[in-house]
């Protein structure tokens, strides 16, 4: 069975890291020389209701996106159990 994901799938795992900083290679490589901790970067909101109801709105998109998902390959299976 191929792995298949929807646009909004997409889009949704796309937007759920805005809470978090991935490093890249010429950061951590210039994480050596920073003795003081300048170059750490935080993705900040205006307060913590705010960074959980974007959290909670971008998660709830993801688990909708996988139950719907879900009940789109059990139709094709039931589909195809009964022919």
């Amino acid at each position: 069975m191929k792995n298949e994901m929807s646009e909004a799938t997409l889009k949704a795992i796309r937007t759920s890291t805005d809470l978090v900083v991935y490093p890249n290679l010429l950061r951590e490589m210039s994480r050596i020389v920073d003795l003081f901790g300048t170059l750490d970067q935080y993705n900040y909101s205006q307060n913590e209701s705010l960074a959980d109801v974007r959290a909670m709105k971008r998660d709830y998109s993801l688990v909708y996106e996988d139950f719907k998902k879900a009940v789109e390959l059990h139709e094709r299976f039931t589909k195809k159990q009964r022919a």
